[in-house]
C-alpha cells in the first residue's frame, strides 16, 4: 500500500435463497450482514444505530403507524441525515398523514431547523438547494 494508506482483506458472500450479503473482514474476522431495501440499496440485517434522534423517530412513526413498512429502512436513512451524509434527504410516499408525521417529528429534533406545511403546488422554490450563490 502507498504511505498513508491501507488496505482492506474483505471476503463476500451472496447467499441467494435468503438474498442476504455477508461480507466478512479477514484480519479480524468480524463480519456484517447486509439485505437488499426497497430500491436494492444494501442496508444491515441488524443495524447500528448512531444518532438516537433516528431510532427514536421511528419509534414515534411506528406508535402512529403499526403497518410502517421498511423501518430498518427507514431507519438508516435518517441515520445517514443526521450525520450530514445525506443532505437534503428526499423521502417519497403516497401516505400523506405518514409524511406530515414524519416532518413534524423531524422538525422538532434537536439541530434540524424544518419548514412545514408547504404546498409544492402553489409555492416554488425560486433557486436550487444546491446554488452556491443563495
Amino acid at each position: 500500500a502507498a504511505s498513508g494508506s491501507t488496505s482492506l482483506d474483505v471476503y463476500v458472500k451472496f447467499d441467494h435463497a435468503t438474498e442476504v450479503t455477508t461480507v466478512t473482514n479477514m484480519t479480524n474476522g468480524k463480519s456484517t450482514q447486509l439485505k437488499p431495501g426497497s430500491f436494492q440499496n444494501l442496508y444491515p440485517v441488524k443495524p447500528l444505530s448512531l444518532d438516537f434522534r433516528a431510532s427514536n423517530t421511528v419509534i414515534q412513526l411506528q406508535n402512529l403507524h403499526p403497518n410502517l413498512q421498511n423501518p430498518l429502512e427507514l431507519s438508516q436513512i435518517l441515520e445517514f441525515y443526521f450525520s450530514k451524509t445525506l443532505a437534503p434527504a428526499v423521502i417519497l410516499s403516497q401516505n400523506e398523514d405518514l409524511l406530515h408525521d414524519l416532518t413534524t417529528f423531524l422538525a422538532q429534533s434537536k439541530g434540524v431547523d424544518g419548514i412545514l406545511d408547504i404546498n409544492p403546488s402553489s409555492y416554488k422554490m425560486m433557486k436550487s438547494l444546491y446554488d452556491p450563490t443563495d
